[in-house]
């Protein structure tokens, strides 16, 4: 932190503020992807295995792609923004 201070100071250009991942939203992302992975209509990989509904296969597979759609939306932070 010390170093990119010292560079603004340098170059007269305000510091960029570091960018942060959370954790927990890459464990949605997962759990999303498992979840269209798995459940997919026709495709997943519980399908070769077990017989599961068409409606039970669509809705996780929505519910997985909107977890990864929440997910990407607030995977980054800043200092400033932290929540």
């Amino acid at each position: 932190m010390a170093k990119s201070s010292q560079n603004s100071k340098k170059s007269g250009k305000p510091a960029k503020p570091q960018v942060h991942v959370r954790f927990s939203r890459v464990l949605v992302i997962l759990a999303g992807a498992n979840l269209l992975l798995m459940f997919a209509p026709g495709l997943g990989l519980l399908h070769s295995i077990y017989y599961i509904g068409s409606v039970v296969s669509l809705a996780a597979s929505v519910i997985g792609i909107a977890l990864i759609i929440y997910a990407f939306q607030s995977l980054y932070y800043t200092d400033e923004k932290k929540q």
